[in-house]
């Protein structure tokens, strides 16, 4: 499977695996029946009611017409299609997906999608190595895959500085294992642009650690792990060099079973 490695706005690199032509297309067709829907229900309700005129067509199509713009802008990246298939619409640069990248593709649609009824999108999905449509490739976006278990990055190979003081020595504590289940937790908030269940996880990952490592976090928790990720490698650096440092796993480790 076809993957896109960004490196998010805290330089944390993540791995996501590209939405499929096939996928794509499905998630038109399934938009396409929603508005098919909607607009046979609407008019079977205003055409006995509400003469045609040209305010009232308008305002019939309106919807249609918005109907990625409205839902990606406001679903983060999500259509209801999307939903259902597990696929978000992400930005390449690592920042968060906003309202400008979202009217980008939506304007790119005309030519992407409803001027040659697809072709231009397929034809450039298909070639391209990022899986991007013109209009991604305009608004520097992907379609992305959100269902997939995240890669989580080595802490060991993570580069600190030489001059790097060490925040935490308390990671002397934790276990290659327990390293990669927290990198695992940080590359999932991530990569769900640090939706309410990723922040829960965050929140229950943070408490926990805390307690095991006997330290009271200051600042935001993505900064947190983000500091024990470096203090980490740098104690191994340092076991490279001397030979001192032996991480011995938590004496209560962090269950494994925690769902991400």
């Amino acid at each position: 499977m076809p993957k896109l490695r960004i490196v998010s706005s805290q330089n944390v690199p993540i791995d996501y695996e590209l939405a499929t032509v096939m996928e794509r297309i499905a998630g038109g067709v399934i938009d396409s029946v929603f508005q098919i829907i909607y607009l046979t229900i609407t008019f079977s309700v205003i055409s006995n009611n509400i003469p045609f005129m040209g305010w009232t067509i308008i305002l019939y199509f309106l919807p249609v017409m918005l109907y990625s713009l409205v839902f990606e802008t406001l679903f983060n990246g999500r259509t209801p299609a999307k939903m259902m298939l597990g696929l978000r619409v992400i930005s390449i640069d690592g920042k968060r997906a906003g309202f400008t990248s979202f009217f980008i593709r939506w304007v790119f649609r005309i030519i992407d999608v409803v001027m040659t009824a697809g072709g231009v999108a397929i034809t450039s999905v298909f070639f391209s190595s990022k899986a991007q449509r013109v209009g991604d490739v305009v608004a520097r976006t992907s379609v992305v895959r959100t269902n997939s278990r995240p890669a989580a990055y080595n802490p060991l190979l993570i580069s600190v500085p030489a001059e790097y003081k060490v925040v935490y020595p308390q990671v002397k504590m934790l276990s290659e294992k327990d390293v990669l289940t927290i990198s695992r937790v940080l590359s999932y908030y991530f990569r769900m642009n640090t939706s309410v269940s990723a922040i829960r996880l965050m929140q229950k990952m943070r408490t926990r650690v805390s307690e095991v490592l006997g330290v009271t976090p200051e600042g935001k928790s993505d900064v947190f792990f983000q500091t024990i990720l470096k203090d980490y490698s740098a104690l191994n650096r340092q076991q490279q060099n001397t030979g001192v440092f032996s991480p011995s796993g938590f004496q209560n480790p962090i269950p494994n079973n925690i769902n991400i």
